[in-house]
């Protein structure tokens, strides 16, 4: 999990990383925190700059892999950002809370 505050939005990146073959190697989630105040729209990221779903093809040490990557906006605009993990049964899950809004991911 990568925790950043870059964007000055909220957003919610997912990757699945898998073997050509569909086999699931590891999923990764990138939380980018909304910022508290960002009076100024230049220096914040704007919807037209993220890509909501990207499927990608590399090598490494001579292997091929793939990657599916899910982003999402759960709310616009500035404020705090809550990061609530819990325990669900043998499942660790995390609460991403902005400005109301909740989204959970498994972990």
């Amino acid at each position: 999990m990568l925790l950043s505050g870059d964007e000055h939005r909220g957003c919610i990146a997912t990757a699945l990383l898998t073997e050509m073959d569909g086999t699931p190697i590891t999923t990764v989630h990138s939380i980018h925190t909304a910022a508290m105040y960002a009076p100024y729209p230049f220096a914040n990221g704007i919807d037209e700059d993220i890509v909501e779903q990207e499927t990608f093809e590399f090598d490494y040490k001579a292997k091929r892999y793939h990657c599916i990557v899910d982003a999402t906006r759960p709310a616009p605009g500035d404020g705090a950002t809550f990061l609530h993990v819990r325990q669900d049964g043998a499942d660790w899950k995390l609460d991403c809370e902005y400005a109301g809004t909740v989204q959970t991911l498994t972990l």
